[in-house]
Formats: C-alpha cells, structure tokens, sequence
C-alpha cells in the first residue's frame, strides 16, 4: 500500500488497518532476520507541522536464524510506538525517512520488525554443538592473558 503524504491532511489523519505479504521480499540482506509471517498493522498517520507521524501497533512472526546453531526458528513480535516519517535526514526529528511523495507501507513495517530483530537470536533451548565443533571457549584467565606472535600485523604494529 503506498500512503500519497500530502493525502494526509491536519483535520483528517490517515486510519491503517492491513495484513502485509512478505512472501516475495528477498531477506539475504537482512540476515538473521530469514522471513516475516503473518504481518499485521493498524493505527494512524497524522500530520504534525512539516512531517507526518505514525502511530503504529505491528504484531508478526519473525523467522531467525538461531546464532549458536544456524536453525531456522519463529518469534512472535508485538510493536506499539509512534515514529516521525521524515521527507529527508535534514529534518528534525526521530524516525524513519521516506523522500518523495509516497511512503511504501511494507517498507515501513519492515524497518519497525527489522528493529526487533536481535543481534545474535537464540532459539530457547538451543547450546552450542558439544565437542568443540566450529567454535573455541575462552576461561576468562586464558581471554585476559595477552597472546604472543599470534597477531598478523605483529612486526607492522611494533612501530607504534
């Protein structure tokens, strides 16, 4: 759904109720994030002097890449805020910028689940793969203790 910015006028904000299809979005960019299900929105965009401001409630299922063992897992997600949708990065104000004379509705749901997205998701109940497989577990003595010829700029960094 596109939302025409100067269609939303002081006296009569803009109602949004609508369930958004994520289906063909490509999500390579946005990894751990892999998919968006069931994505709804409802609220309103208002015009507030030179920008206009979403009060928005999302609700979807996010699906993430789980960071100890790469599966793939659902997390429900509730979002209920109020953003500024800015026409360019000059303005003042906390929000999202949208230049032109319409805003893409998905492009907007997407960057508020996007926000919700951990930097490293963890699946409940998921360890890292016993035996050492792929990873290496530092004592805080052995992390703290500086290593010696171990670091590829050694001889580069001496100098300074």
């Amino acid at each position: 759904m596109k939302i025409h910015k100067n269609s939303v006028m002081e006296a009569r904000p803009l109602e949004l109720n609508e369930e958004i299809d994520f289906s063909g979005r490509d999500f390579a960019p946005a990894y751990p994030l892999l998919g968006i299900k069931n994505a709804h929105v409802e609220g309103l965009v208002e015009r507030n002097d030179d920008f206009l401001t979403a009060n928005l409630y999302v609700s979807a299922i996010l699906i993430l890449s789980d960071a100890r063992t790469c599966e793939a897992f659902e997390q429900p997600v509730e979002v209920e805020d109020i953003y500024d949708l800015l026409d360019n990065p000059d303005q003042e104000g906390d929000g999202y910028i949208f230049e032109g004379k319409t805003i893409e509705l998905d492009d907007l749901v997407f960057s508020i689940l996007r926000s919700q997205v951990p930097i490293a998701p963890h699946k409940e109940g998921s360890k890292l793969p016993e035996g050492g497989e792929g990873y290496v577990v530092y004592s805080s003595d052995e992390a703290e203790e500086p290593s010696e010829g171990n670091h590829p700029f050694e001889e580069a960094l001496k100098n300074y």
